[in-house]
């Protein structure tokens, strides 16, 4: 339990660098990066859900972060991808 917290926990504190660096330099890829790094925290610290009622209240806890954060990757992704749209348009 204690290497499932420790590891989870620094998935989420390398994923919330890298949308703090994301976000004020307006680079989407390091924004998605670090998504991908906080819930593959999610995911380390809930993957065993069936027998361990902490990663349950975890899950559930989580659930609105889990919600937020594929509303901020879709957003991201298709900005992204009007972007390249708008550009390869303009030449």
């Amino acid at each position: 339990m204690k290497d499932t917290l420790a590891a989870s926990a620094l998935f989420f504190f390398i994923g919330q660098l890298l949308l703090f660096f994301g976000t004020h330099r307006m680079h989407v890829i390091t924004r998605l990066i670090g998504v991908i790094f906080m819930w593959t925290g999610l995911l380390y610290q809930t993957h065993n859900m069936s027998n361990d009622g902490g990663a349950k209240f975890t899950f559930a806890t989580g659930a609105p972060f889990l919600f937020l954060s594929i509303a901020l990757f879709s957003f991201d992704v298709r900005q992204n991808w009007l972007q390249d749209k708008t550009n390869i348009e303009e030449e």
